[in-house]
């Protein structure tokens, strides 16, 4: 009995011995999954903002700063998100601000300025899932005011034309949060003007002049001229035009000949010099045959003779029959 006491005792003991050892080495080996407590409007939280919501974060270039202005993709509905500042290794968040954004107009969020200490931009959100590889958040940053204040377009006047700013992405192609940024194009070096009528382009220039209406047909056309930027920017004049009416054919053959390449117009000009020639050489013709048949048949002397058959002529003598 006293042997079965002391198996007892010593199993025991052993027991004890392990769960210590157990114990001492989990608090000496780290989690590989630890929790991370981040700081977000002075609560401490997993994640920026609520976590029932769905959360999306990018890499934000270090030199960005201004007004950040917030739209959602097409064919989403209206929604409350909050727009976040957060450090590399995740442990600070910054509430930029917060507001119901739409897919129509952009919104203010307040200014965002990227340091050293605050590398990432975080979107919290309800009702904004996204596919894989397409953005679920638009964001544009607008450096002043002086720029333009974004409401469903960055609108300016731009070398006496109304019209708007198209902003240069500067996020990757991928990234669920799109980055876009809008600077000052005044004095911008202008790469190429294109011009286009229902979409379909017409022609282009070095300079941004007014649409040449050569290159419409009669009737009302929507047009539109991009200017492409140097700096990878573009401003876009949008406009109805009124091109008129005229002799059916004519705006189309005029049409035709701007819209052709110069090879192409070389041969209508050849074409349209040729067929002008013909014709001065058959009205030519024509008059010389109309001449000549006039004097074969003594048709003008006809007619000066009928002309003076009512004058009486000095030159008639009157004999008697029997002289």
């Amino acid at each position: 009995m006293n042997k079965i006491k002391i198996n007892i005792l010593y199993g025991l003991i052993s027991l004890l011995i392990s769960f210590v050892w157990v114990s001492s080495a989990q608090a000496a080996t780290p989690s590989a999954n630890p929790a991370t407590s981040l700081q977000s409007t002075g609560s401490q939280q997993q994640g920026c903002g609520d976590p029932n919501n769905y959360q999306y974060s990018v890499t934000a270039p270090k030199d960005i700063t201004g007004g950040i202005f917030v739209r959602l993709p097409q064919k989403l509905n209206p929604s409350f998100v909050s727009l976040y500042l957060q450090d590399t290794l995740g442990h600070n968040c910054v509430l930029v601000g917060s507001a119901t954004v739409n897919s129509d107009t952009w919104t203010s969020l307040g200014n965002v300025s990227m340091t050293a200490g605050l590398t990432s931009m975080v979107i919290n959100g309800a009702n904004i899932g996204a596919e894989p590889y397409a953005a679920a958040v638009n964001t544009l940053i607008v450096p002043n005011s002086d720029v333009c204040v974004p409401s469903k377009n960055c609108t300016v006047n731009y070398k006496g034309f109304d019209g708007y700013i198209t902003p240069k992405l500067i996020s990757g192609d991928t990234d669920q949060i799109s980055i876009s940024t809008i600077t000052p194009i005044n004095g911008s070096a202008i790469k190429s003007v294109n011009y286009y009528s229902e979409n379909q382009f017409l022609y282009k220039t070095n300079t941004l002049e007014p649409f040449n209406n050569n290159y419409l047909n009669n009737g009302i056309h929507s047009t539109t001229i991009i200017v492409n930027f140097s700096n990878g920017q573009k401003f876009t004049i949008d406009r109805k035009i009124n091109a008129g009416q005229s002799w059916p054919g004519v705006a189309y053959i005029r049409t035709l000949y701007y819209k052709s390449s110069n090879q192409i117009k070389l041969f209508m000009l050849a074409g349209v010099f040729l067929i002008a020639g013909l014709l001065i050489i058959l009205i030519a013709r024509l008059i010389h045959r109309h001449t000549n048949y006039v004097r074969n048949h003594g048709l003008g002397q006809y007619h000066e003779l009928d002309i003076h058959k009512d004058e009486p002529s000095k030159d008639v003598v009157v004999k008697n029959i029997t002289d």
